[in-house]
């Protein structure tokens, strides 16, 4: 009888509406399990609160990286200043190191008019962007799974270190954006078979998601077109000429658009041969190749999660069994695995690619945390050790996320410096020369954030600087041992020097010394 009722009070837990109607289950999990059936709002409220906080606090004080959230920042500006709508650009030249359509530029460029050219506003479409997906993915696996694995599942994309971190929620990257706009899959491709409008949607989910990282689509299309496959067999292609009319449709507005803008085809043409299929056979950027890539970034970044699906597998009940062969629960493992699996067969790896997983290996660390609980019901400490697992999880999850993403990663001293130069002590519009060619969170924060105009540093390593730069405000840097360095290869400043002529002034983050 003891055994019974405490099973009955962790399904109760879990949101199992027949269950939790059971009478007079003595499980101390009982009061737990109603507290989340009837404060789901407010707890829903919370999880929210904790992703916004987790999205936005010291968002715009944090370390502005070169890869690529800066490059996206100085294109995104020009677009703006250029009132180019399709063709971009970086230092006035057009862009073919991010060969992506404008949909995230636009997505910026809002943010920009909105909160003006700073470090927030570059990474302002991505954090909310997180939050609106955590607040999907509480809801939607409510619906499949109960309130319980709902928040829970929230809960664990809130603190997700991988999901808030490099090229995620903050940062000026466009993966998350990108994870918001295929994220409604999971609720639309169920309904394909049956519901025509679904199939426009999808079509338009498809376009819009390939407007902001093109071909990075391409493995998600193929895990709902895998689901399909294994859900309903071949007849399973009737339900995609439609969604890919649409999508093809849309990319090719734009390649032609694009294309007749700047007269050429140049750009489209770059995109599939390097974006595609470089990327795809040969390893074009710095990074892992191993078979094990994906695996490994998973266990890291969302650690201690992945260990607890497993285990809810290895140990799985059989109400668990037949949830995870259900055609819903099927669209998620594919949605999770596919893409991964997909990734790690191209050439080209990347730990951020697989950002827009994260909310579906979410929830199915929600429903396996459940799982477990389920079979630890008939003996209460089990229950307690379960849940105590989960919530240091969660605390150990939000403790990292605060020592690296927060501590860890503030502006650094020369960072600082550039922005202090944009508080009145170098005037908008003033020019400034520079005696290095400026990475690009030194060009995000020079050009985009101060609204300097930025000279051609070339000019000043054929002796001219000795006959006086035309500039009104010259950067130098310096080596620690305070020696001026002017070639432009160099990339080791702890200190920026500026002067007019030959007054030099060290100056430090702050003021002159």
């Amino acid at each position: 009888m003891r055994a019974s009722n405490s099973y009955r009070s962790v399904a109760a837990f879990v949101g199992d509406a027949t269950t939790a109607l059971t009478p007079e289950p003595i499980s101390w999990t009982l009061g737990l399990g109603r507290t989340v059936e009837r404060a789901f709002w407010p707890l829903f409220g919370a999880v929210l609160a904790l992703m916004v906080f987790n999205a936005f606090f010291a968002l715009d004080s944090t370390h502005v990286r070169d890869y690529d959230e800066a490059r996206y920042g100085v294109a995104a500006s020009e677009m703006l200043h250029s009132h180019s709508a399709l063709v971009t650009t970086y230092g006035g030249a057009t862009e073919f190191w991010n060969l992506k359509p404008p949909l995230g530029y636009w997505l910026q460029e809002l943010s920009y008019v909105v909160f003006g050219e700073t470090p927030f506003a570059l990474r302002a479409p991505a954090a909310f962007s997180g939050l609106l997906i955590v607040a999907f993915t509480v809801l939607f696996a409510r619906q499949v799974a109960g309130p319980g694995v709902g928040l829970l599942s929230g809960a664990i994309l809130a603190t997700c270190f991988g999901f808030l971190g490099h090229h995620a929620v903050r940062s000026g990257d466009l993966d998350v954006p990108l994870a918001l706009v295929l994220l409604p899959l999971l609720y639309l491709v169920p309904k394909l078979e049956t519901e025509r409008w679904s199939r426009l949607a999808v079509g338009l989910v498809l376009g819009l998601a390939f407007l902001i990282k093109s071909f990075a689509i391409l493995p998600f299309v193929a895990a709902v077109g895998i689901y399909g496959m294994v859900s309903r067999g071949r007849d399973s292609w009737r339900w995609w000429p439609v969604p890919m009319l649409i999508a093809a449709v849309i990319a090719l507005t734009w390649a032609v658009a694009r294309s007749v803008a700047e007269d050429s085809w140049e750009f489209v043409y770059r995109m599939v041969a390097e974006d595609l299929f470089q990327r795809s056979t040969s390893q074009i950027d710095p990074g892992g190749s191993s078979l094990w890539d994906y695996v490994g970034a998973l266990f890291d970044r969302m650690a201690p999660w992945p260990v607890l699906i497993l285990l809810a597998i290895t140990f799985a009940t059989a109400a668990a069994r037949r949830r995870f062969e259900s055609k819903r629960w099927l669209l998620l493992w594919c949605y999770a695995l596919i893409p991964v699996v997909l990734f790690t067969i191209a050439r080209t790896h990347h730990s951020w690619y697989i950002v827009p997983t994260y909310p579906a290996w979410a929830i199915l660390a929600g429903a396996s945390i459940v799982d477990l609980a389920r079979r630890a019901g008939s003996i209460e400490v089990e229950s307690v050790v379960v849940t105590a697992v989960v919530a240091l999880g969660l605390v150990a999850c939000e403790a990292r996320m605060l020592s690296q993403l927060v501590l860890g990663s503030r502006m650094r001293d020369e960072q600082v410096f550039l922005q202090y130069l944009g508080n009145g002590t170098v005037p908008r519009g003033a020019l400034v020369s520079t005696a290095f060619t400026p990475s690009y969170s030194e060009r995000f924060l020079l050009q985009t954030v101060n609204g300097f105009v930025l000279s051609d540093p070339e000019s000043l390593l054929d002796g001219r600087l000795h006959r006086g730069p035309r500039a009104d405000w010259m950067l130098f840097h310096t080596l620690p041992n305070g020696a001026l360095q002017l070639p432009p290869n160099m990339r080791s400043p702890t200190v920026y020097v500026r002067g007019a002529g030959y007054a030099l002034a060290q100056i430090a983050a702050g003021g002159a010394r």
